[in-house]
């Protein structure tokens, strides 16, 4: 620890509180948002499918990775480098290695359960090949990371131990921006993937607003991600005082993983909800006219046949576009919208 640093720098100034509360607050909302997804498949006794299971899986490398910042404070992230210890710098660099595998793995499992998820629920053509489409650039958007993270200096010790003689040839900016762009770019991608079924829904205009709102609030995350990009920009990677430069991108950097754990869970929270406003007797709404139950006892709106199973996100979803066959028969497309706890509903699906 340097008794004086440069001149105009605070050495008393300490971001550290700052990076553990946002580190413990984040985790925990991400933590409980996972229990209550899967407290609500318990309560439509629903089955647990993959996308549960790997947006559970994605905890794991966000907690390590948040639990591995948490050590850096220990070693100094979030003091100026003439206030930190001795070896904060070898010690942040060779963590910083450690967190982008943390990092890719969580990104890929997050938005692979959004895309495990989309494929239960929407079985319709499109979104089928999309999904597929998409996990495949996601799964070579990872490689490349993984790949230039452990050979971007031969022997990769040589990144944080500069008394070892290493050939390094990865421009650390060119890397992060070559990372975050492709990763904002994908999480856009997979946004839109629902749009086009939600919309051609039978149902009320306002129900199809309502489960487009419900799939866009996974924009937060997009949001995250490009104020993580700007904190990088104006990042001087040039500068020795890392262990301070550095924090606001690692922070944001562990919030878009939380955020997007919480924002992969929202879809599936809406029996929570309900069970909650039934025991605390604030559901005191009716049956509204041309309203209609379904095989669950739920009430839809609207003319169309379209039925809400449960309160998860499990719809029918009648294809009615005329295909026309041999003899000038018109034949019309029903396809089924559901997840696991739908298909053992029991209910047919309606003709037209």
């Amino acid at each position: 620890m340097s008794a004086t640093g440069p001149t105009g720098i605070d050495l008393s100034a300490d971001q550290r509180p700052k990076i553990v509360a946002v580190l413990i607050t984040t985790w925990i909302l991400a933590f409980l948002t996972v229990s209550l997804r899967f407290t609500a498949r318990i309560l439509v006794k629903a089955g647990l499918w993959w996308d549960d299971w790997v947006v559970l899986s994605s905890l794991s490398p966000a907690t390590n990775l948040c639990t591995n910042k948490h050590a850096d404070v220990r070693h100094g992230l979030g003091l100026h480098l003439w206030a930190a210890p001795p070896g904060s710098v070898s010690a942040f660099l060779k963590s910083l290695v450690i967190a982008e595998l943390f990092y890719v793995a969580a990104t890929v499992a997050i938005k692979l359960s959004i895309l495990l998820s989309y494929r239960r629920s929407f079985r319709v053509p499109h979104v089928q090949k999309a999904t597929t489409f998409v996990a495949w650039i996601v799964f070579a958007w990872a490689l490349a990371c993984i790949l230039i993270v452990c050979f971007q200096c031969i022997p990769l010790q040589g990144y944080w131990d500069k008394s070892i003689p290493a050939k390094c040839g990865v421009n650390n900016r060119d890397y992060f921006l070559g990372k975050s762009i492709p990763d904002t770019v994908t999480d856009i991608g997979i946004l839109m993937i629902p749009m086009r079924a939600i919309w051609e829904l039978h149902t009320t205009r306002t129900q199809k607003t309502i489960l487009t709102l419900t799939f866009l609030m996974g924009g937060l995350v997009i949001v995250i991600s490009i104020i993580r990009l700007v904190c990088l920009m104006s990042v001087d990677l040039s500068s020795e005082d890392i262990t301070w430069n550095f924090v606001p991108y690692l922070i944001w950097t562990c919030v878009e993983l939380n955020i997007g754990t919480v924002a992969a869970c929202l879809p599936c929270l809406r029996p929570v909800y309900t069970y909650f406003r039934e025991k605390t007797g604030l559901s005191g709404s009716r049956p509204s006219a041309g309203s209609f139950p379904n095989p669950q006892g739920k009430i839809c709106s609207g003319r169309t046949p379209w039925r809400l199973f449960s309160d998860d996100d499990e719809y029918r979803y009648g294809d009615q576009v005329p295909m026309q066959a041999g003899g000038g028969i018109t034949v019309h497309h029903d396809y089924l919208v559901q997840t696991k706890s739908a298909s053992r509903s029991g209910g047919d699906v309606p003709s037209h």
